[in-house]
């Protein structure tokens, strides 16, 4: 079988036995977006569910909507590591300091809804902090850190370059947080511009907060390292990809689930690999060819269907 391109869903990750399998805590990728037409649930397992356990009582619960009047306070809550570590060093308060615009083209949101990623688990046992701590430069603080990576909320603050015809004060938007900047498990975050954009409708505040992080990875897998095509085509109706043959490696995952949809919207024949008890679901999904990875005969398999 020839392939065109071959995502793997996780990279990384998948080296750790405790990841496997995990992604995020909020999710369910939208029936009704455009790009994502089958609906799905995705649970965290693993060291995701057990971080999830940490989060429950206060990331799910409800937080008013900021009104155009209000002004964020002095001090916030969140959640934040002091030393990396366990799973145990992750701590809640309810007096951690507001973060504050320090670019003319940045804004502050206050946080509705966030998620928890692969990225988050793994930076808590120190993953990544001599590069991360060199990206932040002399000014950067390492501890307390604020994991989490995309979020929708809704901007309460911004600076002097932006223009109300680009953002506006109470705009409802949805985003992604930079790895070596303070995250959105917490009431506020501030993030630039290009970090953020306003929320489609057909999205809820749960979903919204779920898709970027994994979206953008599976996107720049496609299109940016796999080339399936030039950006305008990936985006117009009769994508870059149709007409290919495409390999996911791990369907079920953030990434992988996000990938297929991706290229079955885009008419792309898409093989993809998943667990015995998850193959229902990619097949729901749209896939042309599942196939159990548990299976010893599934790169037999995969050869006779090409």
């Amino acid at each position: 079988m020839s392939v065109d391109v071959c995502v793997r869903s996780f990279i990384s990750f998948r080296k750790s036995p405790a990841l496997s399998g995990s992604f995020f805590v909020l999710w369910n990728p939208p029936a009704a977006a455009r790009m994502f037409p089958k609906s799905c649930v995705v649970c965290a397992t693993g060291v995701a569910r057990q971080v999830w356990g940490r989060f429950a009582s206060t990331a799910t619960g409800s937080v008013p909507s900021c009104s155009r009047k209000l002004r964020p306070v002095s001090k916030m809550s969140g959640w934040q590591i002091h030393s990396y570590g366990a799973l145990d060093e992750i701590q809640y308060s309810d007096n951690l300091k507001m973060p504050v615009l320090r670019s003319p083209n940045q804004v502050l949101v206050k946080v509705t809804a966030s998620s928890v990623n692969p990225i988050d688990v793994a930076m808590i046992k120190g993953y990544g902090a001599t590069v991360l701590n060199a990206m932040r430069c002399k000014d950067g603080i390492e501890f307390p850190l604020t994991l989490g990576r995309d979020f929708c909320g809704e901007i309460v603050q911004k600076g002097l370059g932006l223009s109300s015809r680009d953002l506006d004060i109470g705009d409802e938007v949805w985003g992604v947080v930079p790895l070596q900047n303070q995250g959105s498990h917490a009431e506020y975050v501030v993030v630039d511009r290009y970090c953020v954009s306003k929320k489609p409708e057909n999205l809820s505040k749960v979903d919204a907060s779920a898709v970027l992080y994994a979206g953008l990875t599976a996107w720049s897998a496609l299109y940016l390292t796999g080339h399936l095509g030039n950006l305008m085509g990936a985006i117009s109706p009769v994508g870059g990809g149709r007409g290919k043959k495409v390999l996911v490696l791990g369907a079920t995952g953030g990434v992988g689930t996000l990938a297929v949809q991706m290229l079955v919207a885009e008419g792309v024949e898409v093989y993809a690999t998943c667990s015995t008890d998850a193959v229902e679901m990619v097949q729901h999904l749209g896939v042309d060819y599942v196939l159990d990875y548990n299976d010893p005969a599934h790169v037999q398999q995969l050869a006779s269907v090409g």
